[in-house]
């Protein structure tokens, strides 16, 4: 991969230090692939009853896309690992976002760590969905988006 960045080249194979997320996001797709196909060979197609592919897929991209979103307007602490909860008051402030809009991310991010750590932390799959698609919708209301 080819970086320009702050009048500078550099081009450099297997480093695991990057100056963009985007550049990490983009570095780590090879590697994410072997491991799906890896886990395609040994478990099969795995299929969700509870939740389809298309929300799984929006929920790796609503927390990579806040945490990038933060990063790149400079509002986090670069020497500290900051908590979820934490970068969407950041970046709701930094984005001028309504008091609802805060509370529909802080909503879709409870969803997001019960799909990552299951606490029963929505009494039903089919309500804690209709609460992430209403906080993914603020990110695509303001951009908020990787691509």
């Amino acid at each position: 991969m080819v970086i320009y960045n702050n009048r500078r080249i550099r081009s450099d194979e297997n480093n695991p230090n990057y100056d963009f997320d985007f550049e990490g996001l983009l570095k780590s797709g090879p590697s994410l692939r072997i491991f799906l196909n890896k886990c395609f060979l040994v478990y099969g197609n795995i299929e969700d009853y509870y939740i389809p592919d298309s929300i799984y897929h929006k929920v790796v991209v609503f927390e990579i896309a806040l945490r990038m979103h933060a990063n790149n307007n400079n509002l986090l602490d670069k020497n500290k690992q900051e908590d979820l909860i934490d970068i969407i008051t950041i970046l709701s402030k930094f984005k001028n976002l309504t008091p609802e809009e805060e509370e529909k991310l802080q909503k879709a991010r409870v969803f997001t760590n019960m799909v990552k750590h299951f606490k029963n932390q929505y009494p039903s799959w089919v309500g804690g969905i209709k609460h992430f698609l209403e906080g993914f919708e603020v990110l695509e209301k303001h951009r908020i988006l990787i691509i």
